[in-house]
């Protein structure tokens, strides 16, 4: 792919995070890297060559976030070293040689995205009109009037081609995993209305850190550490897909008005 395509190009200031380009179009990009790299990991400046971009920055990036958001890569380094490699879950999608599986894998990708699967928790199929969608992301979302436009337009392009319906029950815990890097299985809880004194103690290996969120709230963090850089990047993915599920608006409120009487 040589030429960049104009509904790939994105406002710089986008808020909140949205993919750059719709499933389909993502797809076929990382179909690109499939072809040529395999399930090979590769740098960052050769995926872009690849594509037809010329610089490194600016909609180069946001292409790759996309294609990051729906899971369909996984980052693996840092920095000017960093890597770029197509996911299982990318894999199934590409290779699959079961069709159906296929079809469900771009449903679960569909909604990979938080802003996906918020707008699909509430809406489902039967969206409202451009104009109340784009009256809600302006004022409830803080999207500024071109980037809902353009998303609004990203969004109804990924439902059509992921042929999502009302019938079909893509959950937030199954949109969750498709970043995993094993076979979709049942993601642990992270949230845990145990009291932490009445728990075991943690099998050996394990560690368990307090988290301050606020004045005399911390959120505990149980698990294996240290991880590798490619474990803590996966466990951060997987922990920004479930944020639906973990923030609320009424916690961030809780969180402001305590932070006015300190």
């Amino acid at each position: 792919m040589t030429e960049v395509q104009s509904s790939e190009r994105r406002p710089r200031k986008r808020s909140p995070s949205y993919p750059a380009i719709n499933l389909e179009q993502a797809i076929a990009r990382a179909a690109d890297i499939w072809r040529v790299e395999h399930d090979y990991a590769a740098p960052l400046a050769t995926v872009f060559t690849l594509w037809g971009y010329k610089s490194t920055t600016g909609n180069a990036n946001l292409v790759v976030a996309a294609l990051r958001n729906f899971g369909l890569i996984q980052y693996e380094g840092s920095g000017d070293a960093r890597k770029v490699q197509v996911t299982p879950f990318a894999i199934e999608i590409l290779d699959h040689p079961q069709q159906a599986h296929r079809k469900e894998a771009i449903k679960r990708a569909a909604l990979a995205p938080a802003i996906h699967r918020e707008l699909w928790e509430r809406f489902g199929s039967k969206l409202p009109s451009d104009d109340s969608l784009r009256w809600e992301l302006e004022r409830e979302r803080d999207f500024s009037h071109n980037g809902a436009t353009e998303f609004i337009r990203e969004y109804r392009q990924t439902l059509a081609f992921a042929g999502l319906t009302e019938g079909d029950k893509v959950g937030p815990q199954e949109s969750d995993e498709v970043h995993k890097e094993e076979e979709v299985r049942e993601i642990p809880p992270i949230l845990d209305t145990q009291p932490r004194r009445k728990r075991m103690t943690p099998p050996s290996g394990t560690r368990v850190y307090a988290v301050p969120v606020r004045a005399g709230t911390d959120v505990e963090v149980e698990g294996p550490f240290p991880l590798t850089e490619d474990e803590w990047t996966q466990f951060m993915l997987i922990l920004n897909a479930m944020k639906g599920s973990l923030v609320s608006d009424e916690s961030r409120s809780t969180d402001d008005a305590d932070a006015a009487e300190q």
